[in-house]
């Protein structure tokens, strides 16, 4: 990509020299190994970005006086209740949920200055990774899919995301907070109403469930996320998926076309 420099954020040499050629006003922190049946059989490789690697931007940005904001996720929950608030206790299930529960801690301890966002998000992307480019690419060939209708989660779009992470930044908070869609949604439903919104079949998607499948890492089933303080403290307001897919349509059925 143009304007852009590559950093390796497992080598903490590279991030403090990356870190203060540019004198960044603030520091975001995506970098994540995310793949998590893979990790299940490397939990090296996932403690050296999720955790070891959070821990290198969490201390020089410490030292650098820069702010924080490192994205973690929802997985971090067991999936046992759902809608889970900030003052919940994580018990990660599998080795990205602990790797990251394991980066989140790290922040903490290793920059003052920071804040933790745990979030879960779709948006269309250009290398056709992630959940919804999954399912764009079954309807772009025709193909059915089975919705999980046990999982259920509380997405954003990433363009809503990126608002709120941009004012998050700009304010003084510190701490954890989760940023979220108002509505938690199953996976089943999630795909129906993508399907819908196209005037596509229905029977396009069956509903079925998560332990009808042989997934090498265990998966947390319901890691809804409860948003208040996020709607207590920004002004970015939550686009719901069905706005979401309304404004995006023609952009979607161009996808799904060509």
């Amino acid at each position: 990509m143009p304007n852009c420099t590559k950093l390796d954020i497992s080598n903490i040499d590279n991030v403090e020299k990356i870190t203060k050629r540019f004198n960044p006003d603030f520091i975001i922190n995506f970098a994540s190994q995310n793949n998590v049946d893979f990790l299940e059989s490397n939990p090296e490789l996932a403690m050296t970005v999720n955790c070891h690697g959070a821990s290198n931007v969490a201390k020089i940005a410490n030292e650098t006086k820069t702010k924080l904001l490192h994205v973690s996720t929802d997985s971090v929950f067991d999936g046992i209740k759902g809608n889970y608030s900030e003052t919940d206790q994580p018990n990660p299930i599998n080795v990205y949920a602990k790797s990251k529960h394991a980066g989140e801690l790290s922040v903490i301890k290793n920059c003052k200055n920071s804040i933790i966002t745990r979030t879960n998000f779709y948006g269309i992307n250009p290398d056709k990774k992630y959940f919804l480019n999954w399912i764009l690419e079954q309807l772009k060939n025709n193909l059915p899919m089975t919705g999980f209708t046990d999982v259920i989660f509380s997405p954003l779009n990433t363009i809503n995301l990126a608002q709120m992470l941009l004012e998050l930044i700009e304010t003084s908070f510190n701490g954890i907070i989760h940023l979220s869609s108002n509505n938690s949604i199953s996976k089943y439903d999630f795909i129906s109403k993508i399907i819908l919104s196209l005037n596509l079949s229905p029977s396009l998607v069956t509903p079925g469930e998560i332990s009808s499948l042989n997934f090498k890492a265990k998966r947390p089933k319901n890691t809804s996320l409860c948003n208040k303080l996020a709607s207590d403290i920004l002004k970015t307001k939550t686009i719901e998926l069905d706005n979401w897919l309304e404004e995006n349509k023609s952009n979607i059925m161009r996808i799904i076309q060509h």
